[in-house]
């Protein structure tokens, strides 16, 4: 199956309100479907006990239920059965999908009616040209690729003297800034593959705004912490804490990611307010982070 799609530019506003209630009920819509401890032992006891399956015997090869796919950059055209007998695997699901531009404007508190809304314009993020797609294989593989033209930030508080409205300026060299390769193996161990690849970028901020997007984002957090009820600890007749259940085994499957950051620039201006400020620019030729496996993280900086 085969599906391409594409959509119109897509406009959100966001005020912090709506914000700070978006993120209110993403924390208590979990809680409303949650079980108590009496009512999921009800339903173990009377649901049926899974028939369990038969261990495998010594050194068979964790593979052997299902066929598997090496874990390449693109996914491989062929995969071995159980046998070891070779087979093609066929594409069960192609999907490429495509949108212009997908816009958010952030309002500070202050924007509490149509009136006010313009005044409390806060940032504005931008992707711009941003396409997907992704492909499953008859085996359970799937391959998702992520590109985006170019990622902008533009300060527009209108009561802010700046000559530097770009906080994160569009990319001038040709190609795609944001690239983002996802592959996953089928059969029984999914291992999975993260290739990200962020271009040139540039970040041309000073101190004032920086804080002014901390304190929005952080503002949903002040209320839930003024909100939220005593601990059981505060309690002097609390009832002592149950042990934590035994943890699960850990899974066989392994996740791997490689970020490679190209030719990027921080420039932190002193007075944004002067189209001559000086400024302090932080320039680095390269940054690389990988893991593959259980191995620990690395990085790489390779400076001018």
């Amino acid at each position: 199956m085969q599906i391409v799609a594409t959509m119109s530019d897509v406009k959100m506003n966001f005020t912090q309100a709506q914000y700070c209630l978006t993120l209110s009920l993403l924390q208590t819509i979990p809680r409303a479907f949650a079980f108590d401890d009496d009512e999921l032992d009800d339903d173990l006891s009377v649901s049926p006990s899974p028939v369990s399956a038969s261990p495998p015997p010594p050194g068979t090869p964790l593979d052997e239920n299902g066929p598997t796919v090496d874990l390449l950059p693109e996914l491989a055209a062929v995969a071995k059965d159980a046998d070891g007998t070779t087979v093609a695997l066929k594409t069960s699901l192609e999907l490429t999908f495509g949108v212009q531009r997908v816009t958010l404007e952030l309002f500070t508190g202050e924007a509490i009616s149509t009136e006010t809304v313009k005044e409390a314009s806060l940032a504005r993020f931008s992707l711009n040209e941003t396409g997907v797609k992704y492909k499953m294989l008859s085996n359970g593989s799937m391959e998702a690729e992520v590109v985006i033209r170019s990622f902008t930030v533009h300060d527009t508080r209108p009561a802010r003297q700046t000559k530097f409205r770009e906080i994160i300026p569009a990319t001038s060299h040709a190609g795609h800034q944001f690239m983002i390769n996802y592959t996953q193996s089928g059969g029984t161990d999914r291992s999975a593959f993260a290739n990200v690849t962020i271009d040139s970028p540039k970040v041309i901020f000073s101190l004032d705004p920086l804080f002014a997007l901390l304190d929005y984002f952080m503002s949903a957090f002040r209320q839930a912490q003024v909100a939220a009820p005593p601990s059981p600890d505060d309690e002097p007749n609390a009832l002592p804490i149950a042990d934590a259940p035994a943890a699960s085994e850990p899974s066989t499957s392994t996740f791997a990611f490689r970020v490679n950051v190209v030719s990027p620039t921080i420039i932190l201006l002193d007075n944004p307010e002067r189209a001559d400020s000086e400024a302090v620019i932080l320039s680095i030729s390269q940054v690389q982070m990988a893991q593959q496996g259980a191995s620990p993280s690395t990085a790489v900086v390779r400076s001018h």
